[in-house]
Formats: structure tokens, sequence, C-alpha cells
């Protein structure tokens, strides 16, 4: 990091106390908590594309401090025991494997540590912890199927708006659609009818459309339960009361209403100056004028190709009614759909 960096650093931890404790927090008191009772049960696993608002809604969940927050566990590189995940890989639901299975339930069970996973944390002493990540996605189901005791929630939000902010914050997404077709089961498994799709992909906002598809498209064939909770982002901004009742009915968790609200209101420490969150500006339809028209038609083409398109279409909100119980009749992926 050159002495430029530090400056501007400074000088945004000067103008935002909140930002300069996170830091000091991140840094230096990330390691100071004890989490009692190694029970995956009492974890809840928050999962989603990045850019999606996945760190919104694991700040409405934890608005009161509940929980132990682990921050992206499964992000590559980040931790010993993420390295048996990789980036993006995908794990067939029954898969046994002893390394795999260590390292899962090791995260679930909250025996994982580090500056990087522990940077958002604020509770001293924990007996449940919120695990929000964005590179779990294609794990889902294998984690469902081997620790169903632990809750999942997943948010969906519109393909383009999850583009589009990807493109506007280049974060290293580690977007690779080929490593994706060299994973010879999840192609087995799921993509053999989009192959040329997935190929075919070529522009930068082709190839993240065509991995948003991918990592939402195998969760969302996988979960099914009463232990997964489906949401979507432009629910949550346009009825956040109903969306946050559903979402702590789910949880089994009394809700206290306006502290769940103000933390809605409330931009996530994810959240940049361009946000719509923080400008004001359309929640929901904001990136319509970011995404160039043809973009736009690729991206409806490629959710039908996919079978996704009972989600999302032209349309800035989803297809999906608000407030319906999991996903509409007809909006999940199925093989059936997909041939």
């Amino acid at each position: 990091m050159t002495v430029a960096d530090y400056g501007r650093r400074a000088r945004r931890a000067a103008a935002d106390p909140a930002l300069a404790w996170r830091t000091i927090r991140s840094r230096h008191l990330h390691g100071l908590f004890v989490d009692i009772g190694h029970d995956p049960g009492a974890a809840v696993l928050v999962a989603g594309s990045a850019r999606s608002g996945t760190t919104w809604l694991a700040s409405i969940i934890n608005h009161d401090n509940a929980y132990r927050y682990v921050f992206e566990p499964f992000r590559p590189n980040r931790l010993d025991a993420a390295r048996a995940f990789g980036t993006r890989r995908y794990i067939r639901p029954g898969d046994d494997d002893p390394a795999t299975m260590l390292a899962a339930r090791d995260i679930l069970s909250g025996r994982v540590r580090g500056r990087w996973s522990d940077q958002m944390n604020r509770k001293i002493v924990a007996r449940r912890r919120l695990v929000k990540d964005i590179w779990a996605n294609l794990l889902l189901g294998w984690i469902h199927e081997a620790f169903p005791q632990t809750p999942i929630v997943f948010l969906l939000r519109h393909p383009c708006a999850v583009v589009s902010s990807q493109a506007r914050l280049d974060w290293g997404w580690l977007v690779d659609v080929d490593d994706l077709l060299r994973q010879d089961s999840l192609v087995e498994d799921h993509l053999l009818p989009q192959r040329d799709v997935l190929a075919a992909a070529v522009s930068p906002f082709q190839r993240h459309l065509v991995t948003w598809c991918v990592e939402n498209l195998v969760p969302l064939r996988q979960l099914s339960s009463d232990r997964v909770h489906v949401m979507f982002y432009e629910h949550l901004c346009a009825d956040p009361v109903l969306e946050t009742e559903r979402l702590f009915r789910f949880l089994g968790r009394p809700i206290r209403r306006e502290h769940a609200l103000r933390a809605v209101s409330r931009p996530s420490v994810a959240a940049r100056s361009h946000s719509a969150v923080v400008t004001g500006r359309g929640l929901v339809d904001a990136w319509v004028s970011q995404v160039d028209p043809a973009d736009r038609r690729y991206a409806v083409r490629t959710l039908e190709a996919f079978g996704m398109d009972g989600l999302y279409g032209e349309d800035p909100r989803p297809l999906v009614l608000a407030g319906s119980a999991g996903l509409a009749s007809g909006a999940q992926p199925s093989r059936e759909r997909l041939g």
C-alpha cells in the first residue's frame, strides 16, 4: 500500500467514526470473543450472489447483535478451512469426503476464526452464529443435506442489477466460466443443456451474467424444505415489514420490529457512494439506465435458456409474488423445464 493509499484511508476514517472503529476492530480486536456450544444447528447461513444484498440482509438479521457474525468464510484464500472448497466448487449432495465435511462443520460450528471472517463481529460471548457468504452457492445443496439442522436464507436479486454493481466495483469476483465447464459433475447434474450458452459468453457482462445463472440455478433446484427460506431483494425493498416478519418467523425468533426496520433503512457496510440505498434513487430500478439495452435483451434470452424466466425478465421486479411461500409455481427451475 502506498503513502497516498494510507492518506486516503486515514481521511475516510476521520470522516466516518464507524469506519474507523470497524478498521480497529478487524485489525486488532477480531479475536476477542468466545463461541460457546459448537453445534451447526446454532448457525444461520445467509447466501446469495455478490452484490445481491447479502451484507444488508445479514445486518437486518443481526440488528440486535444476537449472533456472532462470520463473514464470508468460504471465500478462497482467506481461511485455511476454505482451501478444501476452492472457487465456486460444486459438490454433489451426499458426497461424504472427510476433508470437506470437516471443513464445513468447523465453519458452521464456529471453530474457525480470523481477521477476515470476524471483521464484522461485535458479539463477545456467542451461542449462535450468522454465517454470511457469497462463495458457497454451489455448495448449498450439499451443505443442506449434510447439515439439515442449519437453516439457510437464500437471497435473489435481478441479475442485471447484480452484474451492473459488480462491474462498477472491480473487487476481483473471480468469474471463470471455463472453470465451471471443467467441473464434470456440475455439468452432468445441471448444465448439459446450457453448455453452448456458457461457452459462447464472451464479454464481461455476458460472463458475469451466465455465472449468476449458474450460481442461482443450482441452489434453487436443490433447496426445498422448511429449513430454507428464499427471499428477493426487490421484495425486501418494496415491503420491508412483510418480508422481515416472514424472515424472523422462519428463523423462529421474535422480531423487534422497530429495530429491524431501522436496520432495513441503514446502508450496509458493503454499500458504496453510488449505491441506490446511499443516493436515495430507485433501490429496485436504478440499474436500468446503467445497462445497455442489448445486454438487457441478452439477459432475458439467457434466463430463458436456463429455465429461469419465471424468476426475472425485462422488468426490474421479480415475477414471483411478494409474500408467497417459497417460489411461485413454475418459477423454480426444474430438470423437467430444462430438459
